[in-house]
């Protein structure tokens, strides 16, 4: 990396850079944006998006559409999606469900979660208005203009009614102004809904009409009792004087004094199917609505809830316009789960269309960083716009990642340890060592105990070996994964021997590898081991404290150390890790 004397280090350790490497929702605003990475996807929802708002302009009803997005973690799926919520202002409307609980209120939890995004203020809107503010302006203006145009004919109060029809005609939003307040605003706000609901009824009987009187009494509310109206919206009862303040009834349904547990949780599902149909009704009056299913891992092995996710979704495809359904999931997920429960219906209607995420690549990850590191760049006039990283480092950063999420974790590690004087500036890219060891100490060790421990040890080993073989592929795992698969490996034969008791971490207060602790209950030995493939210069740290930790508990503890060959290791790295291995074990792991 530049700048040895670290000049600028003071200046960037204030600096939130590479802070974001994960994003858990797509609401999120302060994400830096790199629109090449996943271009090809992005085109595609969005010419998608653009299908369904000619349709719309044409005043056509368009049938929903699905996407089948897939990437594996890391690559950037929920990433895409805040682009994609992003420029909603121009061309859609956006929300976003997550992954349902309870296969008994599917489409209640849908339906809940399409309503929270369409209420959720969103600061690219004008003057804190929500989608849901944006979209019921259009369809009042829908309504309105040719209940004005047809008095401005004859001649009903034409000059005020034609500044309204004006007004609207250039911004529907004007409409909550033309309400006017008091006692005329109130006047205005029953015709306006008396007008509306009279043409739902003749132009779209399919509505439900409960629902859209809620909606339409949404926009002229106060924000407390807004609030009180979206709960009873998402199924919450109300006291009765709130209900009738509101023209809403007490409960969201209206139960039968026979109906059983089963028949009123599924009338809830219909009421929330047709509310879902509602809003895609009265989408085809502005914009298309996307709905973006994501974070859906928790379905794996939950066979029934699956299924009721599927038919729900199945449902909405058939009963609602205008929306752009797009589920976001890993390709395994999708070949060996969903593919396999979900009928040939739902998989059709889900993946429609099907986009794989793009892998990352060097140019886009150099191109990235830069993104990532701009408003750096562009406040202190920095030497470059990677700066402190320069070309190499990037080359280097690549080839030890295998996602974009990994690419900006490792970019970020390697920026504080700049920051904090730990660079080896003479550091040479990772080359893979001759491959030499393998497991037969561990065997002859188990040899030593019994037959029946060496026949699991021998079982144990390779499964083991089955397993790391198939995901390897040369790359370099990170540290927790590396040691979970080493201390499952123990713990099993641990456990087989009965003498496992508990698990904690090697703590001295200062920067450790990754360990955990195991301890026995024959003779409270302590078995710490640990993994480290970080880079020469976090290796040397952490290893130099790794052997305090053993130099002080060399009485009651084993230490044990394995880092990938792969890994760089310095001429003097290595006489610490032989000084290391005479108390204790160093294990170079490989694919073998």
């Amino acid at each position: 990396m530049f700048d040895s004397d670290q000049k600028y280090c003071e200046i960037l350790e204030k600096e939130d850079l590479l802070e974001i490497d994960r994003i858990d929702s797509p609401w999120r605003q302060d994400t830096p944006n790199f629109p090449d990475h996943n271009a090809k996807a992005y085109q595609l929802i969005d010419r998608k998006i653009r299908r369904l708002q000619r349709k719309i302009e044409k005043q056509q009803s368009a049938i929903s559409s699905g996407v089948l997005l897939l990437g594996n973690a890391g690559t950037g799926k929920t990433h895409l999606l805040m682009r994609i919520a992003k420029n909603l202002k121009s061309s859609h409307l956006f929300t976003f469900v997550r992954k349902p609980s309870n296969e008994d209120n599917v489409a209640q939890h849908i339906w809940q979660n399409i309503l929270k995004s369409l209420t959720h203020k969103l600061p690219m809107l004008d003057s804190g208005k929500t989608q849901l503010d944006q979209l019921l302006a259009h369809v009042f203006t829908a309504v309105l203009i040719p209940v004005l145009e047809s008095d401005i004919e004859q001649g009903k109060n034409a000059a005020q009614k034609s500044r309204w029809l004006k007004s609207l005609q250039s911004s529907p939003s004007s409409l909550f102004v033309m309400l006017g307040d008091g006692e005329r605003k109130n006047q205005n706000m029953n015709y306006l809904r008396r007008i509306t609901l009279t043409y739902f009824q003749n132009k779209h009987p399919e509505i439900d009409q409960t629902i859209a009187r809620a909606l339409i009494s949404y926009c002229f509310l106060t924000p407390k009792n807004k609030q009180v109206l979206l709960s009873w919206l998402e199924g919450e009862p109300v006291e009765e004087g709130t209900a009738k303040l509101l023209g809403i009834g007490e409960e969201w349904i209206q139960v039968a004094k026979e109906a059983s547990c089963a028949g009123i949780r599924q009338q809830k599902e219909d009421r929330a199917l047709r509310a879902i149909s509602t809003i895609g009704i009265l989408a085809g009056y502005y914009q298309p609505i996307v709905v973006a299913f994501d974070q859906l891992e928790g379905l794996r092995g939950e066979q029934r809830l699956t299924q009721r996710w599927a038919d729900t979704v199945r449902e909405i495809f058939t009963m609602t316009p205008n929306l752009l359904i797009i589920t976001s999931m890993i390709p395994e997920l999708w070949q060996n789960w969903f593919a396999k429960e979900l009928d040939h219906s739902a998989q059709d209607r889900i993946s429609q269309s099907q986009i794989t995420l793009d892998d990352l690549t060097e140019d886009n990850a150099y191109e990235i960083l830069k993104v990532h590191l701009k408003s750096a760049y562009d406040a202190h006039q920095l030497p470059s716009e990677i700066y402190p990283f320069a070309a190499e480092d990037v080359c280097t950063l690549y080839k030890n990642s295998t996602t974009l999420r990994t690419f900006l974790k490792n970019a970020r590690e390697k920026l504080d340890d700049w920051i904090d004087g730990d660079v080896d500036n003479a550091e040479t890219p990772q080359t893979p060592p001759p491959e030499t060891t393998d497991a037969t100490n561990v065997i002859q060790i188990a040899k030593s105990h019994s037959p029946e421990v060496e026949k699991i040890v021998l079982q144990t080993l390779h499964t083991f070996q089955e397993k790391s073989l198939k995901s390897y592929k040369g790359r370099i795992l990170n540290d927790e994964t590396l040691l979970n698969r080493a201390k499952s490996f123990v713990v099993f034969i641990l456990q087989h021997m009965n003498i496992y008791s508990l698990e904690n971490k090697a703590k001295i207060n200062v920067v450790m590898p990754c360990n955990s602790v195991i301890s026995t209950i024959v003779d409270k030995k302590k078995l710490c081991i640990a993994a480290c493939n970080q880079n020469v210069a976090r290796f040397r740290t952490r290893l130099k404290n790794f052997m305090n930790y053993q130099r002080v508990n060399k009485c009651n503890a084993i230490c044990i150390l394995l880092r990938d060959k792969q890994c760089y290791n310095s001429e003097g790295i290595e006489n610490m890790i032989d000084s290391m291995a005479q108390q204790g074990c160093y294990v170079p792991v490989g694919k073998e």
